[in-house]
């Protein structure tokens, strides 16, 4: 059986462009004060991808100016660096509209298996934001 889901998000790992990406279904994306904490759910397999490409809390603040913090990738090689794209082909998603591309250092990342979606999971990220947040 094939499924059939109108994924409206790409978290680009590794090089952040071209096919190193997995794709999901947002349920929540909150960006507060260079706070991230972005919810997808995604086939179970996508959550090795990630934690094998991310190193949660290898993040440092580089300063500051005029309360702009700005963070940086501890690892210094981007191994602790995500791409969030909303996914503008997604027919039925308005996440196209409501969000833009955010690179992002990942803090913590948490799990919850979803009940009754066998082979799914809900990935939890939360990141500081890379740069401007506006």
């Amino acid at each position: 059986m094939t499924d059939v889901v109108n994924y409206d998000l790409k978290i680009y790992y590794d090089s952040l462009t071209g096919s190193d990406y997995i794709t999901g279904y947002t349920t929540g994306w909150v960006v507060d004060n260079y706070n991230m904490s972005v919810t997808t759910w995604t086939k179970k397999a996508n959550l090795a991808i990630i934690l094998s490409n991310t190193v949660p809390g290898a993040v440092g603040e580089l300063y500051s100016i005029l309360g702009r913090p700005t963070y940086y990738d501890k690892t210094w090689q981007g191994d602790n660096t995500l791409k969030f794209s909303p996914i503008t082909a997604s027919c039925n998603s308005t996440m196209k509209t409501m969000r833009r591309e955010i690179i992002a250092y990942v803090k913590n990342i948490t799990t919850r298996s979803i009940e009754g979606i066998d082979g799914w999971i809900e990935i939890k990220l939360d990141c500081y934001v890379s740069g401007s947040i506006y």
